[in-house]
C-alpha cells in the first residue's frame, strides 16, 4: 500500500489486497483471508476461508465451511455456524442451516433462527415463510404476524405475488387466488384463477372461470 505522496505504507506482504469501505482492506495469504487498516496494521490475521463485505461496516466470513459475521475490528458478531448467509436486502439477510432458513439483520442481530422450510425477502416490514407446506408471514422482530395457512401465488411470468409489494399480498387457498392485508385480513375472497402483480397505480388483472 502506498499513500498519495508515493510513500510506502505497507511493503509487498500479501498475495492480494482488496480495498473495502471505511479504510479497511481484505488481504489474502496462503489462501486464507484477513483484514488490515489503511496504516497496514493487522486487524484480523488471515485465518478465514473467505471474507466479504456484508453491511454497516460488517463482514461475512467463512470458517471450516460455516458462515458468520465480524465487525471491522475483528470482533465476532455472529459466530460462524451457518451453511449460508445471503446478501442483505431491505435491511435483512437470509440464513441457512441444515436445510432450514431464518433471518439476521444488517447489523448482525438474529431475527429468526433457521426453522423454516423456505423464506422470501422482507417487503413493507413482512417476510413470507413456509413451514410444512403452508405460507405465513413474520415481522422484522421475528414474530409470526400471519399464521402459516396459505399457498404461494405466482404471476404468469413467475413473479412472487405473495410478497407485500403493496400493502396487500396475493395468496392462494385450495388452488384459488385471493388477497390479504398486512394484518392478515382477507380483503378479496379466494375465488380467482389468477391475479397479476399490481401496477404503479395499484391495479391488477384478475381472472375468474376462464
Amino acid at each position: 500500500i502506498i499513500d498519495t505522496k508515493g510513500k510506502i505504507v505497507l511493503p509487498p506482504t500479501y498475495e492480494k489486497i482488496t480495498k473495502n469501505k471505511n479504510g479497511v482492506f481484505t488481504v489474502s495469504q496462503d489462501k486464507k483471508f484477513g483484514l488490515i487498516n489503511k496504516q497496514g496494521k493487522v486487524i484480523v490475521t488471515p485465518a478465514y476461508a473467505s471474507i466479504s463485505p456484508f453491511a454497516n461496516g460488517l463482514f461475512k466470513v467463512k470458517s471450516d465451511g460455516e458462515y458468520g459475521i465480524i465487525n471491522a475490528s475483528g470482533q465476532t458478531i455472529v459466530t460462524p455456524k451457518y451453511d449460508g448467509i445471503s446478501e442483505v436486502f431491505n435491511g435483512f439477510a437470509q440464513t441457512r442451516l441444515n436445510g432450514k432458513w431464518g433471518f439476521i439483520s444488517s447489523k448482525g442481530k438474529i431475527i429468526a433462527e433457521p426453522i423454516y422450510d423456505s423464506v422470501s425477502v422482507f417487503r413493507r416490514g413482512l417476510a413470507p415463510v413456509i413451514t410444512d407446506g403452508k405460507l405465513g408471514y413474520l415481522d422484522t422482530t421475528g414474530k409470526i404476524i400471519i399464521q402459516p395457512q396459505y399457498e404461494e401465488a405466482y404471476d404468469g411470468d413467475g413473479s412472487a405475488l405473495y410478497e407485500f409489494w403493496q400493502n396487500a399480498a396475493v395468496v392462494a387457498k385450495n388452488g384459488k387466488y385471493g388477497m390479504i392485508n398486512k394484518q392478515g385480513q382477507v380483503i378479496l375472497d379466494f375465488s380467482y384463477d389468477s391475479i397479476s402483480l399490481f401496477n404503479k397505480k395499484g391495479l391488477a388483472i384478475i381472472r375468474q372461470n376462464n
